[in-house]
């Protein structure tokens, strides 16, 4: 640790005006720490590992003065014993810390000096600030690209580049504040370095060009003091602020050893702990969202080569990078790797889906420019409307009689996109690649397949049909594409209950009906959204809302156009009678309205589809749970493979005194979930319902006013809105009502 002492200066810092207390020097010494764990790297004048290299004291001095070039000083004065309720009393700045002397306001009171090096001037605090509404709220500023040099990015530079100065800081206490009042400062670095080493060692028969390298996932938050006790870097998936990529670095030497070092300076990024992994298939899939990541691009012949590193302590389950530290990597690229069996590599061969399920989520490549094709069964059509036993079939929904509706073998086929809410231009034609064929039986027929191309960036759903020769639609599936992949193997652990997963958290409730040791739920989780939903949290809440759902019905409705295609459950299906399962099925887009102000189904209980079995599923309990039909899992579940929607209960704890929140901030309505109480939420997390709506004829479709969940029988949901938060009891089925999805196994 090296000391520079204050020089004094002619004339004091200004004071913001608040105070009328006359100002007094101080002699403000400082001690610039070295980083923790550092090894000297490539020097340059302003690398901060480069001070403890130098042998001479002088040198060291001269090198310390050169590393400091602003410094604010905000004054916290203690009104109890409490540090967080200390109020900003004054903010105290000096332009060239060579030449001037800082000032304090004096004070007979306990302060606390919050010391921050190299920031272009004082901020936007109003007097009165509490330093705990400080650390919690004001400690920072947002930054769009690590090579800013304004002082507001990871770099202070007063003259364009030519000297560049990196954030410090620090926190002293003193029990008050005289004339030349002696205060020892020890600086930090607010950043982490982060030194990561390419080397290229593929072989001649592998060979892999590396075009770049990126950084990504890099916290926007660029804190003012991180050295203190209360410092936390909390991850709000509501308004993620991080940026992707903004970063790359070419690549320059491919020969076989060639090895590349790239050093960055990034503002601290505390994930903190994953489940533990040192298997290559789960390194990444464990990774906290948010957390910082490194990315090798290049090609291997024609095929895109895609490995990617999520940074912190190690690369096993700690995955902060904090401030004053030096993180080392040496990352080797020996073949184009095996998506199959390691997380780090992207796959972007085609993905065959081979169980049956309503909807399926696709996540869109990493890479822009970047493709991947998944390829979807429409055999679950043959298992609905085919006889049982024969040709894959199950239900017999077509009766015997309308054998229009069957699929055989050679039964031909077309597929059309009925619906999509891609943001900007989409393509049907280019999106669905292949859209015809014949047949069903995806274990032997590979034509059984209807495929799409999914396009890195792409975000949004569409709703996909299969018709027969005649047009008529024989089932349709919901394609879910996002970046969150809840799939990641996870074992649950005591007191836990928001889990990491690519893209978003999958979670688990408080509740002792179903979540305790020995209950129907004690291993399951449940997604952080909304099926359908772009994210769980978003400043633009339409992105949260997700789908909404018929009971008994797979086939989803947005939120802003629920009453499109509504008839009345009287309408006649293609047999006669009333609306049931079988014109639901063929009319997917259309809800079905019970009538004004009418309790009761939206299809008749004739039907022999009709069901008060889960989901309105007849063959329910019935089921063998191979590729056709899951087990404990409707047929008409429009949740994704081995996820299903859940029963009745598993909100029982969020309904708990002290364990919800509603927030009726404009446009930010919904519930918060606390599973431990809002009072531990700093420990335990934050599960976000949002108020997506709920509609029936008896209820405006204003997706605003209140929210609900469906659960798995007899059509009863769970219903929040700025008031309370009950369990319904079931008797508008009609209606639509979200979903939220669970996983029972693992």
């Amino acid at each position: 640790m090296f000391l520079l002492a204050a020089l004094c200066a002619c004339n004091p810092a200004a004071l913001m005006p608040g105070d009328e207390r006359p100002a007094v020097g101080v002699d403000l010494s400082l001690a610039i720490a070295p980083i923790e764990d550092a090894t000297p790297g490539t020097k340059t004048d302003y690398e901060p590992d480069y001070w403890s290299s130098i042998a001479d004291a002088g040198e060291r001095a001269a090198a310390v003065a050169a590393s400091v070039k602003t410094v604010l000083l905000l004054q916290f004065e203690w009104t109890d014993a409490e540090a967080s309720d200390a109020i900003l009393i004054g903010q105290h700045f000096v332009s060239d810390w060579a030449t001037q002397k800082p000032v304090l306001l004096p004070s007979d009171k306990k302060n606390t000096i919050l010391v921050i090096a190299n920031v272009p001037g004082k901020l936007p605090l109003p007097f009165g600030t509490t330093l705990g509404a400080f650390l919690e709220s004001r400690n920072y500023n947002l930054i769009d690209c690590l090579d800013d040099l304004s002082g507001r990015g990871v770099w202070y530079s007063p003259n364009g580049g030519t000297d560049r100065y990196l954030r410090m800081s620090c926190a002293v206490e003193k029990n008050s504040i005289a004339q030349d009042e002696s205060i020892s400062a020890s600086l930090k670095l607010n950043c982490a370095k982060v030194v990561v080493k390419v080397t290229n060692t593929s072989p001649a028969g592998e060979k892999v060009a590396i075009d770049e390298v990126r950084l990504g996932g890099i916290n926007r938050k660029y804190y003012y003091v991180t050295n203190m006790d209360g410092f936390v870097d909390p991850f709000s998936v509501r308004t993620p602020h991080r940026y992707e990529e903004v970063d790359a670095f070419p690549a320059a030497y491919n020969e076989s050893g060639d090895t590349q070092t790239y050093t960055f300076y990034v503002p601290a990024n505390l994930r903190g702990a994953a489940p533990s992994s040192t298997s290559a298939q789960s390194k990444n899939d464990y990774a906290p969202q948010g957390a910082t990541y490194f990315r090798i691009l290049g090609t291997s012949g024609t095929t895109p080569v895609i490995h990617t590193y999520y940074l912190g302590r190690n690369l096993t389950d700690d995955f902060n990078l904090a401030p004053n530290h030096k993180y080392s990597f040496d990352f080797k690229v020996r073949t184009p790797g095996d998506a199959a069996h390691d997380s780090r590599v992207e796959d972007l061969s085609e993905v065959t889906f081979t169980t049956d399920a309503n909807c399926y989520i696709l996540q869109p490549p990493a890479l822009a420019g970047q493709s991947r094709t998944y390829a979807i069964p429409i055999r679950r059509a043959a298992v609905f409307w085919n006889p049982n036993n024969v040709d894959q079939g199950l239900y017999g929904a077509s009766g015997g009689d309308n054998e229009v509706f069957t699929l055989s073998e050679n039964t031909p086929w077309t597929a059309s996109v009925e619906w999509s809410d891609f943001a900007g231009d989409f393509d049907a034609d280019a999106f669905l690649t292949v859209k015809s064929g014949a047949g069903f039986d995806s274990g032997s027929n590979p034509g059984a397949f209807f495929k799409v191309r999914v396009d890195a960036g792409m975000s949004g759903s569409a709703y996909v049909s299969v018709k027969n020769a005649a047009g008529v639609i024989l089932w349709s599936w919901l394609l879910w594409v996002t970046d969150y992949d809840p799939d990641v193997p996870m074992a649950p652990e005591a007191g836990k209950y928001l889990y990491a997963v690519p893209g978003g958290e999958i979670h688990r409730y408080n509740g002792a009906t179903l979540w305790a040791a020995g209950k129907a739920y004690e291993g399951a989780f449940m997604m952080d959204r909304n099926l359908g939903a772009r994210a769980s949290g978003s400043v633009y809440m339409p992105d949260t809302y997700g789908y909404l759902y018929q009971y008994g019905r797979k086939d989803p409705f947005t939120w802003d156009s629920k009453g499109t295609g509504a008839v009345n459950w009287t309408t006649p299906n293609p047999d006669g009678g009333y609306a049931n399962t079988r014109w639901a099925v063929h009319n997917p887009t259309r809800w079905i309205n019970r009538g004004a102000w009418q309790s009761g189904d939206w299809t008749a209980t004739t039907d022999e589809l009709y069901s008060t079995k889960v989901w309105h599923d007849p063959l329910f309990d019935a089921t063998t749970g191979d590729e056709r039909h899951e087990a404990d899992k409707s047929i008409y579940d429009p949740c994704p493979p081995g996820w299903s929607v859940p029963q009745n209960g598993v909100l029982q704890d969020v309904m708990a005194s002290g364990k919800n929140r509603w927030d009726g901030t404009e446009g930010r309505q919904g519930r918060y979930y606390f599973p431990e109480g809002y009072d531990n939420r700093g420990t335990t997390g934050v599960i976000f319902f949002p108020a997506a709506g709920a509609y029936d004829t008896s209820s405006p479709a204003n997706p605003l006013v209140g929210g609900c969940m469906f659960y798995r029988l007899k059509g009863e949901s769970a219903m929040f809105n700025s008031g309370n938060f009950v369990n319904n009891n079931g008797s508008y089925t009609y209606g639509l009502r979200s979903v939220r999805c669970i996983k029972v196994k693992q």
